[in-house]
């Protein structure tokens, strides 16, 4: 996988589960092309948008308005 950088680096997030704490940290990296392994399970991110999602990742996506378009454009 051909890795430009890091794109950008997540705040630290803290999720408390009635039996676990998550601590999570978030890297986005730019890639030149997916690897095809990856291409046969991966998601468009505007796709997305019709999936459940955890929230610990939702609250990272809502904290980086910037970075992600959550209204389908891209």
């Amino acid at each position: 996988m051909d890795v430009n950088g890091v794109e950008f680096v997540s705040a630290r997030y803290r999720h408390l589960l009635s039996h676990r704490k998550i601590h999570a940290q978030f890297f986005v990296y730019r890639v030149e092309e997916i690897p095809a392994l990856l291409k046969t399970d991966s998601v468009v991110f505007e796709d997305l948008l019709g999936l459940p999602i955890h929230r610990l990742i939702e609250k990272f996506i809502s904290d980086c308005p910037g970075f992600f378009k959550l209204d389908g454009k891209s």
